[in-house]
């Protein structure tokens, strides 16, 4: 799907999410109107016929629509509708928190008009602690003991308070005495526990209200009424935290909220960086703490609870333990503590402790079970919130990284000024990496030495020393990258800077900038990353260092300075090249010939008349075969070998990659391919059967002595294998320019694209149907195709207008680190196009005296064109029209300079195997430049 259909099609569902949520809302603004106005009927005792009110469904509808506006805003799409957007989104949350609030008002006025008709009743009972008895020995039943009578049905401290205050209850207070107080207090707790866990049933509610004595009756509902209030505070809880999108705002909310609700001294929220094992309080508006602070995963209460998720409640002065006494005092911060109630906010999706609440000294007594459940749901909404908000930024902080990443790719592909896009790429680096200082050094392969290109520090500017030497000249010399957290207790770091600029290292990130080849050619450093908790630089009391992400995002920002100045180095040593050549249109002609113009737009292929197939001819006798160990060897000439043998040979190296038993090959039809393939090859200086033969050759040394065996299928081989025999089948002598400019009958037949490659891949299919050459009978009609279509691919794809398109493939692949896969048809292909191709380009990869055979000959055929060219009054190229010795040495120092070692180099990456290849091409180029220099000094 294209862009703008993508655009359209999430357009749309945001129309339609938009039009259902504006649904939603008015249904649910009609409901909690329709509650309002019949509260008073329900107080009263009337029923009511409340509408279904679907919060979960309302809840999807919203996450649905915030989804889709986030993709738009992440993919940078601009919404016309944002400020609609936006204000929907506001109201179905508001929408939420009002159903949840009439939910709430409906449950309490069922509990009042329930108050009421209990009230109605009369009394029952006389005892107010009777009376208080037995709703504890029935909200509490785990404290019933077996016995009889009254007091043996309850656990002997409950027996024993509640036995005292009966005894006094003629002098008890308003309150109902001292013992049923404390039941009081006991029955707070269990109805706000419950309430909060969600846990509490209506008939132990019911048998709460169901207290007869006046006394306890007052006492009864000031607690519940403490239990609404506690309910209303944690429901605005919610609310309060639901509009916050930053982390430390919302930390900041959390820890308000916590003074507020639990009434305590002293309060830390800490934050877990499970990468660092660290746990980081980041400080608070308080005076206690406002730089911040961490503890290690596993140090002191809070690091325990990480560890082992869990409330604890402590009072400091009842605990005997002395262990416990020193893990109190690592957390406080000038305060004595009296008690201590710590929990964990945990990610309940993923199982995930996101952070902790730590709470120090409760005002009025130590910490109750409702003090940990109020905490349990505290910390529940506070995971809520952290999860979003932690998931926000890091989205957030994705995109403001590819986004400066996309800003450099930019920058480095349309700016031509290196010194401009250094720059560009040191200020991305201080946005992304938030660090103090970044440098970039050069390396200077002539001294040995690193050398400041880019600094902050002024003092440093034209600073040299060793590689070696230091961080950034070990990185230099290894080319590892290294994330260092204290500089200074690094055997490998040099503060000769440090003492020289007063300035101090804490933390380093370095990275090497490295050619095609793996060497460092620059080095990428970043000093002193800025610390969250207190801003300082270097922060010498937290343990701060660079992040992984930080790692990379500089290592990507490090691969394109080092595209960037790959390709000044190729432009500068292009540009000598045409300079010192003195001829600029004869360097012009020399690349279009090699590099080519052009696009491959058609794969049109062509049909052979019936008069040209051949009935099944014998095989010629073979009096050679070679081992393989003399085939599988980059020194195998077979320039000493007849056509004849070249033939043999052919079959010979099918056997030994076994394509014949794995296809199930007819043998005999096999020989009549090779040998009509041979007939349609024509007399050729240059492109005739032995290149062919060479070709397959060096398919066949590619397959059989590097790796590109364990990455491709034997099908993919066996498409290479005949491609390569057949890739210039058919061959006139004359390339593609001459044929569309004589207008050419395969020129019209192909509409001038890849003329004679789509000759070439045709006449061989064609072929290969003839039943007298259909050598893969047993092969399936799909397995055809397949083959057929890997096959054509890699001969089209020896056109050389798409050779630089195939280069910047492969060095994209190198750039990312990217390997061939081999479950990958597409990579796999791409390896087939590039193997064929290179073979095809490949003479200055072989033995000197073999390569300088083929030069002689690619010469000659150029020579005979154009000469054509210039008898008819064609445009013709310089360089093909010269046949000096000068000519020929130029012709190949450049061929090897620009066309064949770059995308041998770039092979060599994947198939390190070429070694025996690339010293062959370094010793043809230095023989080729011998030449000249003697052809250059025999005509002087």
């Amino acid at each position: 799907m294209n862009d703008d259909a993508e655009v359209q099609q999430l357009r749309r569902r945001l129309s339609v999410a938009l039009r259902e949520c504006q649904n939603y809302h008015s249904r649910l603004q009609a409901t909690i109107e329709y509650i309002a106005e019949r509260q008073s009927s329900w107080a009263a005792g009337g029923g009511h016929d409340q509408k279904s009110i679907d919060i979960d469904a309302i809840r999807t509808r919203r996450l649905e629509l915030e989804a889709i506006a986030a993709r738009l805003k992440i993919d940078g799409i601009a919404d016309d509708d944002a400020e609609t957007t936006a204000s929907a989104i506001a109201r179905m949350r508001l929408a939420e928190e009002e159903c949840r609030v009439a939910e709430l008002r409906k449950q309490l006025e069922a509990q009042r008009r329930e108050i009421l008709r209990l009230k109605s009743q009369g009394s029952r009972r006389n005892s107010p602690v009777s009376d208080l008895d037995s709703i504890v020995t029935d909200l509490f039943p785990e404290r019933r003991v077996s016995g009889s009578g009254d007091n043996a049905t309850m656990a002997p401290a409950i027996v024993t308070r509640l036995s005292q205050s009966s005894t006094a209850s003629s002098s008890v207070n308003d309150d109902g005495g001292e013992g049923a107080q404390k039941t009081l207090d006991e029955i707070f707790d269990y109805i706000s526990t419950r309430m909060l866990r969600g846990t509490l049933t209506e008939s132990m509610f019911v048998r709460v209200l169901s207290v007869n004595n006046a006394k306890n009756k007052t006492g009864v509902f000031k607690q519940l009424f403490r239990v609404l209030r506690l309910y209303q505070r944690i429901v605005r809880i919610s609310q309060d935290l639901g509009h916050q999108t930053e982390t430390r705002a919302a930390l900041s909310r959390i820890e308000d909220i916590v003074y507020d609700v639990m009434e305590v001294q002293l309060v830390n929220i800490y934050l877990c960086d499970r990468k660092r094992n660290m746990i980081e309080c980041l400080g608070s508006a308080h005076d206690h703490c406002s730089t911040g602070f961490n503890v290690k995963v596993g140090e002191g209460v809070v690091g325990t609870v990480v560890e082992n998720p869990g409330i604890v409640n402590v009072t400091y002065d009842d605990s005997d333990d002395v262990k416990l006494k020193d893990l109190l005092s690592v957390e406080y911060r000038g305060i004595k503590v009296n008690s201590m109630l710590v929990g964990p906010i945990a990610d309940e999706s993923s199982d995930t402790i996101l952070g902790v609440i730590q709470c120090f000294n409760k005002k009025n007594g130590p910490f109750n079970s409702t003090d940990e459940v109020i905490l349990e749901q505290i910390a529940k909404q506070a995971a809520n919130i952290l999860t979003t908000t932690l998931r926000f930024q890091e989205e957030k902080k994705r995109q403001d990284r590819n986004d400066v990443l996309m800003d450099i790719v930019k920058t480095v592909h349309t700016n031509d000024d290196i010194d401009e896009i250094i720059s560009k790429v040191v200020e991305a680096s201080y946005r992304v990496v938030h660090c103090d200082r970044v440098s970039l050094f050069m390396i200077d392969p002539s001294t040995n030495e690193l050398w400041f290109k880019v600094s902050k520090d002024a003092s440093a500017a034209g600073f040299r020393f060793p590689i070696g030497k230091g961080i950034a000249g070990f990185v230099a010399s290894s080319g590892e990258s290294l994330n260092i957290v204290d500089a200074y207790k690094d055997d490998r770091f040099s503060s000769v800077l440090d003492r020289q600029s007063n300035y101090q290292t804490r933390t380093i990130l370095c990275i090497p900038i490295c050619n095609f080849k793996g060497k460092p050619v620059a080095v990428l450093q970043c000093i002193n990353k800025y610390c969250m908790l207190c801003d300082k630089v270097p922060c010498l009391e937290h343990q701060v260092q660079f992040e992984d992400s930080d790692l990379e995002i500089m290592q990507t920002f490090a691969r394109e300075v080092a595209s960037a100045l790959q390709r000044k180095a190729q432009e500068s040593s292009f540009q000598q090249a045409m300079d010192m050549d003195g001829n600029r249109s004869h360097m012009k002609d020399y690349i279009r010939q090699f590099i080519g113009g052009g696009n491959n737009v058609s794969k049109r292929r062509m049909a052979l008349t019936s008069d040209q197939t051949t009935p099944e001819i014998e095989w010629p006798v073979i009096s050679v075969k070679a081992e393989a160990s003399e085939l599988c060897d980059w020194t195998f000439d077979y320039f000493t070998k007849t056509s004849d043998e070249q033939l043999g040979l052919s079959e010979h190296i099918f056997d030994i990659l076994e394509l014949i038993t794995t296809f199930r090959i007819n043998r005999t039809r096999l020989r009549n391919f090779f040998v009509e393939v041979r007939k349609l090859y024509k007399d050729n200086p240059y492109h005739n059967f032995q290149h062919a033969f060479s070709v397959l050759h060096m398919v066949f040394l590619f397959v059989t002595t590097t790796s590109a065996k364990t990455m491709l299928t034997r099908a993919d081989i066996l498409a290479l294998t005949v491609g390569a025999i057949g890739h210039d089948v058919g061959h006139p002598g004359m390339n593609n320019d001459f044929l569309i400019n004589t207008e050419h009958e395969l020129a019209v037949r192909y509409n001038d694209a890849s003329v004679l490659e789509n000759h070439h891949a045709a006449t061989v299919c064609q072929l290969m149907r003839q039943e007298n050459c259909d050598f893969l009978p047993e092969m399936t009609r799909q397995q055809r195709q397949e083959l057929r279509k890997c096959m054509v691919e890699a001969i089209l794809h020896t056109d050389q207008s798409l050779h630089k398109s195939m280069l910047d493939n492969l060095m994209t692949k190198i750039n990312t680190n990217q390997t061939i896969n081999r479950d990958s048809p597409a990579d796999r292909q791409m390896l087939v196009n590039n193997i064929l191709h290179c073979s095809d380009i490949g003479n200055p990869c072989l033995p000197v005296h073999m390569s300088q055979e083929w030069a002689k000959a690619i010469q000659q055929e150029f020579y005979q064109q154009a000469t054509r060219e210039k008898a008819m009054g064609l445009p013709y190229a310089a360089f093909m029209a010269n046949d000096s010795e000068e000519a020929l040495a130029t012709l190949q120092i450049n061929f090897i300079n620009y066309v064949v070692s770059p995308i041998w180099k770039a092979m060599h990456e994947f198939l390190p195997e070429l070694t025996v290849a690339m010293n062959n091409m370094a010793a043809n180029k230095a023989a080729w430049e011998q030449a000249k220099e003697k052809a250059k000094a025999a005509t002087d």
